[in-house]
């Protein structure tokens, strides 16, 4: 009886991956190590490797080597990349295509693909599909702009080009039919995007180029600084704070370390005109007159240089240590 119970609960979950089943989900279902070797001797699944299973009876399919290479990279992994494209339905990338991304630090050899590292990939750059743990749409097409169809797309010249024009369709295609924000990138670019990192001069220019006309809000440029303070491991602030002196209400600032006196101000288009540009120098006086760091970062700095800025916020946080 317990045994017809357990496949029952292999089928269930196999259903729900085309067929896929992991050692740690047949555990978790109450399995043991015996009765998984027995059910394998049985024939009623397949190993595919240590660890990794498919229940007897389910074809081959692209999804089922998608999960079983999600499953054997880890719970912390997503589809990614080409792939990703796929699921996300985005033209120009047909199914077949198996790739994977986790952090790094992992020893997971591939099952069915390529399987991608990366040092930045939290649980918001992931969403699901059909079950399918898999990265964001924007996250896909910043990694996407890293896999040109040559990779000497990166040193020929006419090559580039033909990516870049490749990867602005793509990014047009993403906010116009299925919904991106440019805060989505903007926020992927500025938090994954590193010199060096393929693909990151490329985002830039095209965000740079179509985001020209784009004024996001202030709650917008918050979640874009913290999702920069978080990627390079910078302590949260606390948010929208009543700060004064000794005698007299300043006014609300955006983020503050209180320990360390530091404020830090995200700046819209609106401080570019001259009367806020004149406020905002008598405000940060006034702080800076009762001891306090004022650092101002606009969305073009968090986008293109963020690690200058976040060198600026270490500095200003080590020197109150």
């Amino acid at each position: 009886m317990a045994d017809r119970r357990l496949n029952q609960r292999f089928l269930e979950i196999a259903v729900a991956q085309a067929g896929a089943l992991s050692g740690r989900q047949m555990r978790a279902a109450g399995s043991s190590h015996h009765h998984i070797e027995a059910r394998v001797r049985s024939g009623f699944i397949v190993r595919i490797r240590t660890g990794l299973f498919v229940v007897n009876g389910f074809p081959p399919s692209w999804r089922q080597d998608l999960w079983l290479e999600h499953l054997a990279a880890g719970p912390a992994s997503a589809v990614s990349g080409r792939a990703a494209g796929s699921l996300h339905e985005l033209r120009r990338h047909p199914p077949g295509v198996v790739e994977v991304q986790r952090p790094e630090g992992g020893n997971h050899e591939p099952v069915r693909g390529t399987v991608h590292e990366t040092f930045w990939m939290p649980p918001w750059h992931i969403v699901s599909i059909d079950g399918l743990p898999t990265t964001s749409l924007a996250r896909t097409v910043f990694d996407r702009a890293g896999q040109p169809r040559s990779p000497a797309a990166f040193r020929n010249k006419s090559l580039r080009a033909h990516h870049v024009l490749e990867m602005t369709w793509l990014v047009n295609h993403a906010i116009r039919d299925h919904g991106m924000r440019m805060l989505d990138l903007d926020r992927v670019l500025a938090s994954v995007g590193r010199r060096g990192k393929p693909g990151t001069a490329i985002i830039r220019e095209i965000v740079a180029d179509l985001g020209l006309d784009y004024a996001p809000t202030l709650t917008e440029l918050e979640e874009l600084f913290v999702e920069v303070c978080d990627s390079y491991g910078i302590l949260r602030p606390d948010e929208q704070i009543d700060l004064g002196t000794t005698d007299r209400w300043v006014g609300r600032v955006d983020f503050v370390w209180r320990g360390a006196r530091v404020i830090v101000e995200v700046d819209g288009r609106q401080h570019a005109a001259p009367l806020n540009r004149r406020a905002d120098r008598v405000r940060d006086g006034a702080f800076g007159g009762v001891g306090w760091t004022i650092i101002r970062i606009t969305r073009w700095q968090l986008v293109n240089e963020p690690e200058k800025h976040i060198a600026r916020i270490r500095l200003a946080l080590a020197a109150a240590a």
